[in-house]
């Protein structure tokens, strides 16, 4: 039941989504599409790498920055899809564009102010420019005169803005990064302007996860310590990857343990029975976006028996235990009902797309191109015999080219084709205009949608960052996001891992040479119990006091980071 229903990630992680979460439902402020960020005439970032964590936002950030480029292409009456002309045009002109960061980013190169300093000084400065957009946020105390003069220029320039846009994230592991993120933000709505709020999740289907509300995963380990529990399920999950060592132990080596995952890792390693699950390309099923939008994804080939989407298995489960509800499970739709019943606030997700039984015209929306004509030479070497394309009960998608001729509504659209055009050109031929919104409406729909109300978001101004009193040797150690590797599943796949950097612990230039150290040379990094041995790696920019380090490369994985650690030569 609800009570045995645990998040399969780190308890920190957890309350900073659901932290983002509340404020997207409470506060005032609108979280934007990605189109819609594009559009932004002013951006505030607080302490993320957007170019290492979420690289379509990173985009929508270097678009916003083109947009007085674009709108004096629009007095100049020049397409924006001549990108050639409109970037002649533009030259060096760009929109604002403030990065606080604890260490250097992918976005640097395009912002008026880059500055660096620990989340909690992060936070400060957040506050300081809320506070001089409407007096009711908190300001720091005692502000240094120069940070206070960055604070009132950045206020200035997004009080100018007509779309000011504020993002942030979880990669700092700070709610008061996150916190100070929605004072600016709302103090620029009540100030009337047409203000947006992103924050962006740590992954795909964390919003997801916050809505179903599970109960911290910590509340499971101490459960299983204490002998209260018989057997484990875990989904597509690998806890040893997500926590340390002896964190999720008592969970994987107390209980009986049953795995639903279509990867073998170490946490399969361990477990009494493993269920063959289906990977996204062959199941059907929805995730929840950091804009808070459902959106569906479909099957694209049917796999080999036994596997089966990881619902299947659990309903299976269910069945087998005597649950009655899970009789009713037949289908997708039937597990969106039952969801919508029992999770309100999934409840919209059910009108993501079209259920199963849609139909065009009493017809199916066919998979495959026109050209798929050609299918029975695929097995001639075995057959010439065609055999009957397979059945798909979850969608009203057709395993063949045989069905309605035309056009889907947009969440159903299979490939984008049209006669005279190469791959994705054809793009244009199902938008209302070039660049413009797909015909047949938005995919997916909205869950999270902000309280109206002119009401301020306003959290506690964090203390200043007090660096260690051991220079050299004590650091506050900081998660430095990497495109390649930092998740858990790209990291598997063979053209990613050879792009992925060797682990390494990051200095900046003055701690390096407080400490005598230079580039390459191996120290031990103490964390949590934890010893690793890694090479320093110079980064200028990063705060004194401060080490970083790669998330998820190597070893360094379950870290818990931010957190105070201890550095010293081998």
């Amino acid at each position: 039941g609800p009570e045995r229903f645990y998040q399969g990630v780190p308890d920190a992680q957890g309350r900073l989504v659901g932290l983002m979460l509340d404020i997207l439902r409470q506060g005032p402020v609108r979280t934007p599409a990605p189109a819609e960020a594009d559009e932004a005439d002013a951006v505030l970032v607080v302490g993320e790498d957007f170019a290492a964590t979420g690289v379509r936002m990173a985009l929508s950030l270097r678009q916003a920055v083109r947009r007085p480029g674009f709108e004096l292409a629009a007095r100049m009456k020049v397409p924006l899809w001549q990108d050639a002309a409109v970037r002649e045009l533009q030259q060096d002109l760009r929109g604002p564009l403030f990065i606080l960061s604890t260490c250097p980013t992918g976005l640097d190169d395009v912002a008026e102010v880059a500055h660096r300093a620990t989340p909690q000084d992060l936070a400060q400065l957040a506050y300081a420019v809320g506070h001089h957009l409407d007096a009711r946020v908190p300001g720091p105390a005692g502000h240094p005169e120069p940070l206070a003069a960055l604070a009132r220029s950045m206020a200035d320039t997004l009080a100018r803005a007509r779309r000011p846009l504020i993002v942030s994230g979880a990669s700092s592991g700070s709610a008061e990064v996150i916190e100070a993120a929605a004072a600016v933000a709302s103090a620029l709505q009540a100030r009337g302007a047409a203000a947006s709020l992103a924050y962006l999740a740590p992954e795909a289907n964390s919003v997801g996860l916050a809505l179903l509300a599970p109960r911290p995963f910590g509340e499971a380990v101490r459960l299983a310590r204490e002998g209260g529990v018989d057997a484990v399920v875990v989904v597509e999950n690998d806890l040893s990857w997500r926590f340390g060592p002896a964190e999720a132990e008592p969970l994987l080596g107390s209980a009986d343990l049953v795995v639903v995952d279509h990867l073998q890792n170490d946490t399969t390693a361990g477990a009494a029975v493993v269920l063959p699950a289906a990977t996204f390309a062959e199941a059907d099923g929805t995730v929840v976006s950091s804009e808070g939008r459902a959106q569906r994804f479909f099957q694209v080939f049917v796999p080999g028996a036994p596997i089966q989407e990881s619902w299947r298995w659990l309903r299976d489960l269910g069945r087998a235990a005597g649950r009655g509800e899970a009789m009713a499970w037949e289908g997708l739709d039937a597990v969106l009902e039952a969801m919508a019943a029992e999770v309100p606030a999934l409840a919209g997700a059910r009108e993501a797309a079209p259920g199963a039984g849609f139909r065009i015209a009493g017809q199916r929306v066919p998979r495959m191109p026109h050209r798929f004509s050609g299918r029975t030479a695929i097995g001639a070497n075995l057959t010439v015999h065609e055999p009957k394309p397979p059945d798909d009960p979850d969608s009203p998608l057709a395993f063949s080219m045989e069905g309605a001729p035309s056009d889907p509504p947009a969440a159903l659209v299979p490939r984008f084709w049209a006669p005279g055009w190469n791959s994705i050109q054809a793009l244009n031929k199902y938008q209302e205009e070039i660049n413009g919104p797909l015909r047949g409406g938005p995919a997916g729909v909205r869950l999270v949608e902000p309280t109206p109300g002119d009401a301020l978001y306003v959290g506690e101004v964090p203390p200043p960052f007090e660096p260690p009193r051991r220079p050299g040797n004590d650091f506050y150690l900081v998660a430095a996001g990497q495109v390649f590797g930092s998740d858990e599943l790209s990291r598997l796949a063979e053209p990613i891992a050879e792009r992925m950097a060797a682990p390494f612990v990051a200095l900046g230039p003055e701690e390096a040479q407080a400490a005598g150290w230079e580039a390459d040379l191996e120290v031990e990094v103490e964390l949590g119990g934890r010893v690793f041995r890694l090479p320093v790696a110079i980064r200028p920019g990063l705060p004194r006091g401060v080490a970083a380090l790669p998330v998820g490369l190597g070893a360094l994985r379950g870290l818990g980071l931010p957190a105070w650690g201890r550095l010293r030569r081998r």
